[in-house]
């Protein structure tokens, strides 16, 4: 997360307000699965960055208008996604099977490292920001599957690639 809120912060300060982050994650709960599209409709935060821009009771969010424009860019490509909330945490050998359990329990459908910062960052500094991530392994079922060098993850990055670039240009 440090090093993505770095070149955030570092395009916001040369002018950039509107942001589609492209990315990957690994899938919490069944209803995701390698190669998958997922757009992050809220935020749980348990990486660190966050908390020097925003209290410890934010709930990280994206811009609706660049989700809703991501949103759409995949509708017209004829792209399946699924939408909810992303876990952030930058201690991945933390990634418990509880945790896994807990969060998705709650509605978390996906794990990264950095949204929940790059979301609260944006918001913090009045910039736009929506996420687009492809599905890139699972982590709920009994065994961790990776899905890395799959092609099912190569067509979802540049389905989320082709609809934000896309979604940028419209808004």
């Amino acid at each position: 997360a440090p090093m993505a809120v770095f070149y955030l912060e570092l395009l916001m300060e040369l002018g950039a307000k509107v942001f589609a982050v492209v990315g990957e994650a690994g899938a919490i709960s069944p209803k995701l699965k390698i190669g998958d599209i997922f757009l992050p409709t809220w935020a749980l935060r348990e990486e660190g960055t966050s908390y020097h821009y925003a209290p410890l009771s934010y709930s990280p969010k994206p811009s609706p208008e660049v989700l809703s424009a991501i949103r759409e860019q995949l509708q017209l490509l004829g792209a399946n996604y699924l939408e909810g909330g992303i876990w952030s945490t930058d201690a991945p050998f933390k990634e418990t099977r509880r945790k896994v359990e807990a969060f998705s329990s709650l509605g978390v459908l996906a794990v990264d490292m950095e949204t929940s910062a790059l979301m609260t960052v944006a918001a913090a500094k009045g910039a736009e920001l929506a996420a687009c991530l492809a599905i890139s392994d699972e982590l709920y079922g009994k065994e961790w599957k990776a899905g890395f060098w799959t092609d099912e993850l190569k067509e979802a990055e540049r389905t989320a690639v082709k609809a934000s670039l896309m979604a940028l240009s419209s808004l």
